[in-house]
Formats: structure tokens, sequence, C-alpha cells
């Protein structure tokens, strides 16, 4: 038997009827019992919809941004932001981010993912540097450490990535809008609004650290323009009297 299956779906389906198959054999004592066993088993992938941030919580975020904020916590809360919505960055990495990860002077960060261990390069938009070099010279406490989010309470160390979500919720709250669900939001926003630029899949993979594009798909059903060029046409199927 060969599996000429190339999806994870269509293996496993195949896989769970052979296996159903040769335990059926093994019950009639044609085959050993454990021969069943010897087939992989794999698991489909769940693919839900993405949730995307809305256009008035995205215009909350911009606003937000581009004002001068007065406190320690605002510009943090503008920097890690900036990172997320801007960049795609996990906030897992944001608050793992050190001073020998930003070059200045190229204008990119250069990072390892914590859920990859893949490094990647990402260049930085204006804002993005704007956001950092307000937190790091007017925000940031004085300290040694190599990391650049510290708490604004002693002893000074580097934080979680809740610091993240709670910025994103501050921001919603001070806004009067919904919150939104969780920080992670923000990368998948930002994957929704390149790829709806027109950006190849290949630059977005390289932008977000995707080893491939398979991962992208998803994505595809937060651009409403190419889905509406999937709808199917009516013609042929006009209405006569009670039934199509």
């Amino acid at each position: 038997l060969q599996d000429h299956h190339s999806t994870i779906e269509g293996k496993q389906a195949y896989n769970s009827r052979i296996r159903d198959f040769l335990y059926y054999l093994a019950t009639k004592n044609l085959v050993p019992m454990s021969l069943y066993l010897a087939l992989p088993t794999m698991a489909a992938r769940k693919e839900g919809i993405v949730t995307v941030m809305t256009s008035e919580q995205r215009a909350a975020i911009e606003t937000q941004l581009n004002s001068c904020q007065t406190t320690n916590l605002a510009k943090r809360d503008n920097a890690v932001v900036a990172l997320g919505c801007e960049l795609g960055i996990r906030g897992i990495d944001i608050v793992a981010l050190q001073f020998s990860h930003i070059d200045w002077e190229m204008e990119v960060l250069r990072f390892r993912q914590s859920k990859t261990g893949v490094w990647i390069t990402v260049p930085f938009t204006t804002k993005v540097g704007n956001a950092l070099y307000t937190y790091i010279t007017e925000a940031r406490p004085e300290s040694a450490s190599p990391y650049v989010f510290l708490s604004s309470k002693a002893p000074h160390k580097n934080m979680g990535s809740s610091i993240c979500r709670d910025g994103i919720a501050r921001i919603m709250k001070k806004s009067k809008l919904p919150p939104v669900t969780g920080f992670h939001i923000t990368r998948k926003t930002f994957a929704s609004r390149i790829l709806m630029a027109g950006t190849p899949f290949s630059t977005i993979s390289d932008l977000l650290g995707h080893s491939d594009n398979t991962t992208l798909k998803v994505y595809l059903a937060t651009h409403e323009p190419e889905i509406r060029q999937c709808a199917m046409a009516l013609k042929g199927l006009e209405y006569r009297g009670g039934l199509l």
C-alpha cells in the first residue's frame, strides 16, 4: 500500500481506514493483533477563523502612538504596542528584546524567536524607532540590564509578556472600546494588513519568522476583496417561483 495523499487531513483519513481494516483482520486471526499499531497516527491541524482588530481599535492605537505621552507607563505601552502592531512581534519576544538586538544605524531588529529558536531580521519603521527611543531615554529605569523593557519598580528586572497584554488593554480602555482578545491579535492584524497590501507570501513569512508559507493561508479569510472573487455567480439559478 502506498499513501498518495499530500495533506495531513488526507493521510489521517487514509491511515484510519487502513488501521480499522487491519484491526478487523486481527479479530479474525488473519494477521497479528499488533499489526495495526504499526501505522502512524497524526492529528490534522485545526484551523479556526483568524480574529483581527477592528478599524476602530486600530485607529485608537494609531492615535495613541501619534500622541505625546506624559507618564512612563504610557511610554512603555507605546513602545511594546508599536512593536506588536507595526512589526508583528510576539509579546514573548518583545519582553526578551535586548539592546544588542537593535541596530539603530541600519534600523533593524535582529533576535532569536523564543517560540521557534530561529534568528530573524526585521526592519523597523520610524514610528517604532521613535517609540523605542522615547521609552529608553525618558521612561526606562536606570539599570545595567541588557534587556530593554524593565519593571518600573525596584529591583528593575525584565518582565513577562503580560506587560504587552496589559498595555494594549489600557489603550482600549482609554479609548472606551471593547478589549482585544490578547496581545497576539496585533501579530494577526499585522499579517492580515500587509497581506491585503499585496505583500508576497514569502516576504510575510520572513517578517513573521515562519519556516514556510502554508501557515499564512489562514489569513486569506481576512482578505475580503479576494474572498469576494471566490463567490459563485448565480447565472442559471434564476428564481422561477417557489424553487431554484
